[in-house]
């Protein structure tokens, strides 16, 4: 399923499922560097929503970017991590109390 599908179902918050729910599955993402590496590998660094702020990424498992970021689409739906951990939120780099 394209983000663009997911969002549609969602809306551009990524809100649909609760906040509640998506702060519960996000808390389960570990901060490991083999995690940050699969984010990197054409997920996080090719969305059209990411800041290319030098170390961030697995906005998941870190919270929100450090840097103001415009939603312009979201590629967390075809993430290796996400789908490993049954996410169901988008846009987690724009969420500073999810991290």
């Amino acid at each position: 399923m394209r983000s663009e599908e997911i969002e549609g179902s969602f809306g551009s918050t990524g809100y649909g499922v609760g906040v509640e729910r998506r702060a519960k599955r996000m808390g389960k993402v570990k901060n490991t560097e083999e995690n940050f590496k699969l984010c990197m590998s054409g997920n996080c660094s090719t969305c059209p929503s990411f800041s290319k702020k030098a170390g961030e990424g697995l906005f998941c498992a870190r919270g929100a970017s450090k840097v103001s970021v415009e939603k312009r689409g979201c590629n967390c739906p075809e993430c290796p991590v996400w789908i490993e951990n049954e996410l169901s939120g988008m846009y987690y780099c724009t969420e500073p109390d999810m991290g």
